[in-house]
């Protein structure tokens, strides 16, 4: 695996250099130089005498700038932070920075609440920085008064979250100035950590080698080379942990905050009360912690209604608060969420949002939300009254009543469509939504018979129901044929019925499916149906059938008498002889293809396929579907 090294220079070390990863990614320093090595760098406009000594560096730099800025998505610094002496008085020096970016988890913990790390069964986290402090106006800042925000240099980096959580599965962690100082009085904080979750043969597997012919010099290189080969091979055994977990003490003041670097929330439960006794139990008499059987009910459906597909969502517990579900105990608010992969939209007032999909596919949305929670979005031009309520949400369920189901969608932005919740306040409309293609069926087994006393029993003589060792052979592949690949498959038994497997036996038709998502295509009769794969890939087809089951697909100025037969079907494997393993593949829905199933009948052909990676056999490429729409549920 290769990760690419980002390089910095700072030709003037008294201005700010900035070392930043997007997406996922955290800041890993790999070298740093305070001084000079060459004649070449940052040496315009300088004299001969200031260029010339190319062995100047600040010894212990490197420490100084991994301390302030490993595991940080962002970090800014200068010669003053670093509080850096001159290695080479007279001579022109730069700072030079080498780092990568390393995948991980990133969690940011506001103060007061619990920062709850976790990984998934087998694994151990690893900590790559945590720092607790202010660095930003924005981050932590719901309901707060200006005065404990202003301080945004305000920096702590800490190896207490390591000391504490290194090694194990799930740590709990309080972002209290009484765990980790108080490095800015007066200033309200948060706690960011940056880690891994790895195998543990990763963290507690050393390599010792003797190479009893080799120099020191060549041990250690080889010791070095082992080394990386490890980091490598963990870097590749590295996940990122599916559900995350925010616990905040019940106080008015704390902000509960849930984010998603990457993604959008989506909120699996919260809990308002106690369920145990030992979180938030720090200072608490034994009678506060007694009950942990508390819970105030519809906690998850305010939590969801206001953080579902927002990327950053900041709450109080008074948000939630509706009645007190235990009087006398002291509560917290827990919450549990994942961060979905989405398409996240922002649409100024009254401009018009477009949500669009990919041929095949339709559009889910996972959240939307109308007002003004930051004073930069859709700001351009507006006076400053206009963008200063940043405490202006209005959840709505409006965008996915119309859109959900639709390949393409536009919706306004206005308050005649959603309401005003903050007058005087210019608004915008945020929609996180997701493209999915729709499922098809796939039939798993079928029973026409009998395989039990119990089922379609009502009113049946005992000597109707005594046989269950009754099934007619091949019913399966005839609701296979009939029915795999369609989004709606409606049969009788009587067009499954070949002959009687149990005479005097009362029988019944017994169906497992499942709905894969697929591509779902449909041509009208005398056009070409399209199949295709992005590089790489090829097509797999499901199920295909040409006929007509409704009125309304390929009727447009057909006459009734054309549309009127919606009990034609053709199930056919034409489709899959001729373009499974391809990568593109076009077919005409004709008569001369795929004969004739209704005469007079305005037909149309119906196609559910996948993209595959060559070399991925069907059943397996069934499993992974199903393995996937497992981890969706």
């Amino acid at each position: 695996m290769c990760i690419a090294a980002e390089n910095v220079i700072t030709c003037d070390p008294d201005t700010v250099q900035r070392l930043s990863c997007d997406l996922d990614g955290v800041i890993s320093v790999q070298s740093v130089l305070y001084g000079r090595a060459d004649s070449v760098t940052c040496t315009e406009e300088k004299p001969t005498n200031q260029i010339s000594n190319t062995d100047c560096s600040l010894a212990g730099i490197d420490d100084a700038v991994k301390k302030r800025c490993d595991g940080k998505k962002v970090c800014e610094l200068n010669r003053e932070a670093l509080g850096a002496s001159d290695p080479c008085t007279g001579t022109a020096k730069y700072l030079q920075t080498t780092y990568t970016c390393l995948p991980a988890i990133h969690r940011v913990t506001c103060e007061h609440s619990l920062a709850y790390l976790q990984c998934d069964q087998g694994q151990v986290i690893f900590v790559q920085g945590a720092d607790y402090g202010r660095r930003d106006k924005t981050t932590c800042v719901y309901g707060r008064p200006a005065s404990q925000l202003e301080n945004h240099v305000c920096s702590n980096p800490t190896t207490k979250v390591a000391d504490s959580c290194n090694g194990k599965n799930t740590c709990i962690i309080k972002a209290s100035n009484s765990v980790f100082g108080d490095p800015c009085l007066g200033t309200f904080k948060y706690l960011e950590v940056a880690y891994t979750c790895q195998s543990f043969l990763c963290l507690s597997s050393s390599f010792t080698y003797t190479l009893k012919t080799a120099s020191s010099k060549t041990m250690l290189l080889f010791r070095l080379s082992s080394a990386l080969l490890l980091a490598t091979a963990c870097l590749l055994m590295a996940s990122v942990a599916s559900t995350e977990r925010v616990i905040s003490c019940d106080d008015n003041f704390n902000v509960h905050r849930l984010s998603c670097d990457t993604g959008v929330i989506s909120v699996l439960s919260a809990l308002y009360g106690r369920a145990d006794h030992e979180t938030c139990s720090d200072g608490r008499p034994q009678q506060q912690l007694d009950n942990t059987r508390c819970s105030q009910e519809g906690a998850v459906d305010v939590v969801k209604n206001r953080c579902d597909g927002k990327r950053v969502c900041e709450i109080k517990i008074n948000d939630v608060y509706t009645s007190d579900p235990c009087r006398g105990i002291f509560k917290y608010l827990d919450t549990n969420y994942t961060c979905l992969p989405a398409i996240h939209l922002v649409t100024c007032e009254h401009s018009f949002a477009h949500l669009h999909c990919d041929e095949g596919q339709v559009i889910f949305v996972y959240g939307a939300d109308y007002g003004r929670r930051d004073q930069t979005t859709c700001s351009y031009k507006r006076p400053a009254t206009q963008t200063e309520n940043v405490y202006c949400s209005n959840p709505t369920r409006t965008v996915a009543e119309r859109c959900n189901g639709k390949n393409r969608c536009i919706i306004r932005a206005r308050n005649s469509v959603f309401g005003d919740p903050c007058f005087g306040t210019f608004k915008y409309l945020e929609v996180a939504y997701v493209c999915e293609y729709t499922g098809v069926i796939r039939v798993l087994s079928a029973l026409y018979g009998r395989a039990d006393h119990e089922t379609c029993s009502d009113g049946r003589p005992q000597q109707q129901l005594d046989n269950t060792r009754c099934s007619q052979e091949g019913a399966v592949d005839v609701v296979k044929n009939r029915c795999d690949g369609k989004k709606v498959c409606e049969i009788k038994t009587t067009d499954v019925y070949t002959s009687d497997p149990c005479r005097g036996i009362f029988k019944y038709l017994d169906t497992n499916y499942t709905c894969l998502p697929a591509i779902h295509l449909v041509t009208c009769e005398h056009s070409f149906a399209h199949l295709h794969c992005d590089e790489g890939q090829v097509i797999f087809v499901y199920g295909a059938d040409y006929g007509r089951r409704d009125q309304t697909t390929c009727s447009y100025k057909r006459p009734a008498t054309q549309t009127e037969n919606v009990y034609c079907s053709n199930p056919t494997r034409t489709v899959a002889e001729r373009c499974n393993g391809k990568n593109r593949c076009i077919i005409r829905a004709h008569n001369s293809v795929f004969g004739d199933p209704c005469v007079g009948t305005s037909k149309y052909l119906e196609v559910a396929y996948v993209c595959e990676y060559p070399g991925l056999v069907p059943e397996q490429s069934l499993e992974a579907h199903q393995d996937a729409k497992h981890a969706l549920n």
